[in-house]
């Protein structure tokens, strides 16, 4: 499995019924792997591989998901001036932002790592005259990458 990427967690406590869980860093990793070894073949049984999404009550300031919700910001700072911002700690995957809440925006990182960076670095900084306040975020619409 680590050939595809680090591995953040292995949860074994299933395996005895067949059942492991490995959580990756990247969501590239996790998207690699899952293409690779979908079906192969292993002790006799095929593999089905499946995304799985935190539960519901996961902890608030689970950052697992690599996505930071900034809120404070002022509704003129575009999206490229975040890439900017951000993305010297990560690539970033995608920027979400909803009209009707136009002081908030999402930032989803490939890797975890990026977001968690981010988070200890610029939490409090200053952009376009305000001070930005960052939070593990949850948009609906952000993906998640346990295998």
């Amino acid at each position: 499995m680590t050939q595809y990427g680090d591995i953040r967690t292995i949860y074994t406590a299933g395996k005895h019924q067949g059942f492991v869980m490995v959580s990756y860093y990247d969501l590239r990793a996790a998207q690699n792997a899952m293409k690779a070894l979908q079906n192969r073949s292993l002790n006799s049984r095929n593999l089905d591989i499946h995304y799985s999404f935190p539960k519901g009550n996961a902890s608030e300031k689970d950052i697992g998901h690599g996505t930071l919700m900034i809120s404070g910001l002022d509704p003129s700072v575009l999206k490229d001036e975040l890439k900017h911002i951000f993305g010297f700690y990560g690539e970033i995957k995608e920027i979400y932002e909803y009209p009707e809440m136009n002081h908030i925006k999402y930032i989803e990182f490939y890797d975890v790592r990026g977001a968690e960076a981010s988070l200890r670095s610029l939490n409090g900084i200053c952009i376009a005259g305000k001070h930005i306040k960052l939070e593990p975020g949850h948009p609906k619409n952000a993906t998640r990458w346990l295998l």
